[in-house]
């Protein structure tokens, strides 16, 4: 979540600087609640692979993602 958080910042400093917009993957505005739906979405592959034996950060989903 943190990474997420990290880019978050990032684009928005970024385009704050250039003048621009963040857009995301489906070339729309990067709003809120387009923020909050993919923390959701975040939270809830975390859970599942938590829930499979693969918490983030383990040697084994380090593993699976290599």
């Amino acid at each position: 979540m943190a990474g997420l958080e990290g880019m978050f910042k990032a684009a928005s400093y970024l385009a704050e600087k250039m003048w621009g917009k963040v857009y995301d993957e489906n070339n729309q505005e990067l709003t809120d609640s387009a923020k909050q739906t993919m923390r959701s979405q975040l939270a809830q592959a975390v859970e599942a692979m938590t829930k499979l034996g693969f918490p983030p950060g383990s040697t084994d989903a380090l593993r699976l993602f290599a």
